[in-house]
């Protein structure tokens, strides 16, 4: 990570997104976003995935994840900033509600930032689902 300030505030916020999300607070994951947000949650492939723009349409995707998954937390392995944008390398933990089927997954998180809020988040992982 270079030294300047910004990227600290950066990192710090993708920090208090991930802590929001990991405490179930989704209004504390609402305000780390940008009003225009978009989200891109694909395969590691880089395959067809879900795309979600504005913060209510990217806070529906967080909510069905609350709802599918439960005790889900993500643990960050890695995160670096490089100028407008946080890349982190990450492992998502949980249980599917429908199967009570628990484990983890690789995923690897890149977050555009623009004042001062995440404005893009592209999320890439393993297809989680087709354990549902």
């Amino acid at each position: 990570m270079r030294p300047g300030g910004e990227d600290k505030q950066n990192v710090d916020l993708v920090r208090r997104h991930y802590e929001a999300f990991n405490r179930n607070d989704l209004d504390g994951i609402a305000a780390t976003l940008h009003p225009e947000v978009e989200l891109f949650s694909g395969d590691e492939l880089g395959g067809a995935g879900e795309r979600y723009g504005g913060r209510d349409d990217v806070m529906k995707f967080f909510a069905e994840i609350k709802q599918l998954v439960a005790d889900n937390t993500i643990e960050v392995l890695s995160m670096e900033a490089k100028a407008d944008r946080v890349e982190s390398s990450v492992r998502l933990r949980g249980m599917l509600r429908s199967s009570e089927l628990t484990g983890s997954l690789p995923a690897l998180h890149f977050f555009t930032i623009r004042d001062g809020l995440i404005a893009r988040i592209e999320t890439y992982r393993p297809d989680w689902r087709r354990g549902i």
